[in-house]
């Protein structure tokens, strides 16, 4: 009974762990497209590049 519980829970630990890390890549790949879409913009209302910015506090 103990070792079947302890199974289950690694199981469900290990099913955690892959939504995690697709997650994770999903969002990656969302910051990715949203940081192109705004660069597009830029272009377009010819604003200066990020980098060209000068740095903002983010607090």
């Amino acid at each position: 009974m103990f070792a079947a519980s302890v199974q289950l829970l690694m199981l469900e630990m290990l099913n955690a762990c892959r939504q995690i890390d697709e997650y994770t890549h999903l969002i990656a790949s969302i910051k990715a497209q949203i940081k192109l879409v705004c660069e597009g913009i830029r272009e377009l209302l010819q604003l200066p590049s990020e980098k060209e910015l000068s740095p903002r506090n983010t607090w």
